[in-house]
């Protein structure tokens, strides 16, 4: 009898990876001034409210989740991921923030 959904044996692949990737990344606190907002991975709209709201948790909780860059050539970074926290950063004053560098 036949199992319904399973290919016959001579059909099934090996799903195996042939290869492996090793993605490095590293935390650190940035430099605000080092970080670039653009590209097309970054939101078109602030919501100053969440903005706001953000800051006060910033300021009882601490960053939660750092922001994600990646570094360019020039020796910046160019933002990835935070937008509303590295603008709630920048509403604090606070000249650096938490990243991941990918």
């Amino acid at each position: 009898m036949k199992k319904k959904g399973v290919p016959p044996p001579h059909a099934q692949q090996d799903l195996t990876p042939q290869t492996t990737t090793t993605v490095t990344y590293k935390d650190e606190d940035l430099s605000l001034s080092l970080i670039d907002v653009d590209g097309q991975l970054i939101r078109a709209h602030i919501d100053e409210d969440h903005v706001t709201e953000l800051s006060w948790s910033i300021l009882r909780l601490g960053l939660l989740e750092p922001i994600i860059v990646k570094p360019k050539p020039d020796g910046r970074y160019a933002l990835l991921a935070g937008l509303h926290r590295l603008t709630a950063f920048r509403k604090l004053q606070r000249t650096t923030t938490p990243a991941t560098i990918v």
